[in-house]
């Protein structure tokens, strides 16, 4: 008796198949750049689908999905704010397959606001000098306190290296915004965080104060010329050749805080003026601040001595010069002698 077999023929196993296998992308606060694991990408993918149908959606309206045959594009809008967009997940699906799903994330526009190189505060006012500005830099915006306690704001153009602000309150904080339009074609302008300047106040205490001394080598040759700013050799207190001790004494007409001092010493072979100290005048009597034993000596030239030291407050300083050996030479010749209060807001 003929016996009936039926056959049936299944279709292949469903599959979803999405080349290359990225499962995490980042895209520039800008949109035009993409990369998985630190490298560059083409955001376009292609798709394998046995069961004919599929799509490709994301959950976030900053990133846009173009659908094309067998293959979908990634897009994503400028990033305008400061910090990143929320996360994006990208779902391809098919009839019945299981999906394949990855994040998407974007990053911000990060330059840093135009860096001030340095600050000078004098009796014109507080100067500022920047560093070259970014070709993207539109202006920065400098918000400061004035000398009579009103909020002021101050443009500062790209081509500008140096800023002269008057009627500044230093003691009260500058800040700065740098405004950027990284995309030429785009009207969206990317600022920078606030960012507060430090200013330092440099005081010289010591210069066209009264001064006294042990004694000098001529009448052209007192103490107050170490005081008076010539930094020439011209201008200068020269000590009797003789061992000394030597000194000159500065008062500096009110109370201070020093924390520096620079000296202008102009040597000769035979008078090198290799140690000398520091002294403030406090309760009464002069303290050592710091004693050099071995200051640089360099025949014929003048050279230019700087040192900061642990703020002491007083009135007066002395310039203390202990008795020399004969091979040190016994005469002091000292063209500029300034002493510093060092200020940082």
């Amino acid at each position: 008796m003929p016996v009936r077999i039926s056959v049936q023929q299944l279709g292949a196993e469903p599959a979803l198949i999405v080349t290359p296998e990225l499962r995490a992308i980042v895209f520039s606060f800008d949109g035009t750049t993409a990369t998985s694991n630190g490298l560059s990408i083409d955001p376009t993918f292609s798709v394998f689908c046995n069961e004919g149908t599929w799509n490709a959606v994301s959950n976030q309206p900053w990133l846009k999905v173009s659908k094309n045959d067998n293959t979908f594009t990634l897009a994503a809008d400028i990033n305008t704010g400061t910090t990143p967009p929320a996360e994006a997940t990208v779902t391809v699906t098919g009839v019945s397959v299981t999906p394949v799903v990855f994040t998407v994330t974007q990053g911000v526009f990060d330059l840093p606001p135009r860096q001030v190189l340095n600050t000078l505060y004098d009796k014109e006012g507080l100067t500022l000098l920047w560093n070259a500005a970014h070709e993207a830099e539109t202006h920065t915006i400098l918000t400061y306190t004035d000398i009579d306690g009103g909020d002021q704001t101050l443009e500062v153009l790209p081509s500008e290296t140096s800023t002269n602000i008057t009627n500044i309150d230093v003691s009260r904080p500058l800040h700065s915004i740098t405004r950027f339009k990284p995309i030429a074609a785009s009207d969206v302008i990317f600022s920078s965080e606030p960012q507060k300047i430090d200013i330092i106040v440099i005081i010289n205490v010591t210069r066209n104060k009264p001064t006294e001394c042990s004694a000098f080598a001529s009448d052209t040759q007192t103490g107050a010329y170490a005081v008076d700013g010539d930094y020439s050799t011209a201008s200068l207190w020269m000590s009797p050749n003789t061992p000394g001790p030597h000194w000159i004494i500065v008062d500096l007409e009110d109370f201070y805080a020093i924390n520096a001092i620079g000296l202008w010493r102009a040597y000769n072979a035979a008078h090198l003026m290799p140690k000398f100290t520091l002294q403030a005048w406090l309760d009464g009597d002069w303290v050592d601040v710091f004693s050099e034993d071995d200051a640089p000596a360099v025949p014929d030239v003048t050279v230019v001595y700087y040192k900061e030291f642990e703020s002491v407050t007083t009135d007066r300083i002395r310039l203390f010069f202990p008795v020399l050996n004969p091979d040190e030479g016994y005469r002091v010749r000292l063209i500029e002698l300034e002493v510093y209060s060092i200020t940082k807001y």
